[in-house]
């Protein structure tokens, strides 16, 4: 049983909420994983648009 989505969470971040509580921790996200998915929604990615799909960003 999962919590379900709150109404102010966008469904992008819900499912990696999602993804995070799988009970099988090689199937959950990495937290470089975390780290990409949330810089690239703070820079305005939209996984629809493909041209983002090859974003880079450099790694610290």
């Amino acid at each position: 049983m999962l919590l379900p989505q709150p109404i102010v969470c966008p469904r992008e971040i819900y499912d990696m909420m999602v993804e995070c509580w799988n009970r099988s921790d090689c199937e959950r996200p990495t937290f470089k994983d975390i780290h990409m998915f949330l810089l690239r929604k703070n820079m305005g990615y939209n996984p629809k648009d493909e041209k983002m799909n090859q974003l880079k960003v450099p790694v610290c």
